[in-house]
């Protein structure tokens, strides 16, 4: 909302997010959502786009996408690189890929939503509805840190802005993963994951100035 002072500001939920998304069916894939934002765009004829978390990831793989149309990216708490605290377990990954291999895609689906919910505990498969629990399986292992990386290659304008606290998209994750992207990015003292929360004016002023310097 502090945003709005300054810009025409939309805020659209995501398909499947959205407290009255409850009737959608079906699953959705990263692309869908690309095509989705790109829709959006130009219905609302948009000057820059602005992610949070999984929003980034969308606002990150729709440009790459549909880069005849090209907008400053604003990426808050980006989830565009994946990371997990422990390596892979390579007897789970085989066991996938022979499951896979046997077409036994129903068996791999509920394994992941056992270990989403009962290992990782995550809210969106834990409380979600049918197409969000199915939607986010689509989408959870899926690393876009390559994709960043040639966007900011070729040119386009970027900008990260992390919390220094955020335990669940780590800054460091992704510079590891794309370098460049670490002279593009701020990050917030103290600031957790939820920075447009709990850092509004600090993550305002910083959009502001990228907006500024682009002369949008």
């Amino acid at each position: 909302m502090e945003l709005q002072k300054h810009y025409d500001a939309n805020y659209p939920s995501l398909p499947g997010f959205g407290p009255d998304e409850a009737h959608r069916t079906g699953s959705w894939t990263l692309d869908d959502y690309a095509d989705w934002l790109q829709g959006e765009i130009i219905e609302q004829r948009c000057d820059a786009v602005i992610g949070y978390s999984f929003g980034c990831a969308v606002a990150t793989h729709g440009q790459f996408l549909h880069r005849s149309i090209s907008l400053p990216l604003i990426l808050l708490s980006p989830a565009v690189a994946r990371a997990y605290g422990k390596s892979p377990n390579k007897a789970l990954i085989l066991g996938a890929r022979i499951l896979k291999h046997l077409e036994m895609e129903r068996v791999v689906r509920f394994l992941r939503k056992h270990y989403l919910t009962h290992v990782v505990k995550n809210p969106h498969v834990m409380y979600g509805t049918p197409f969000l629990q199915s939607t986010y399986s689509n989408i959870i292992s899926i690393d876009l840190s390559s994709e960043l990386a040639q966007l900011i290659d070729a040119g386009y304008a970027v900008k990260c802005i992390f919390g220094s606290e955020d335990t669940a998209t780590p800054p460091e994750t992704l510079f590891l993963r794309t370098p460049a992207a670490r002279p593009l990015s701020f990050i917030i003292p103290n600031g957790t994951h939820n920075i447009g929360s709990t850092h509004p004016r600090e993550v305002v002023e910083h959009i502001i100035d990228f907006l500024k310097s682009l002369k949008v």
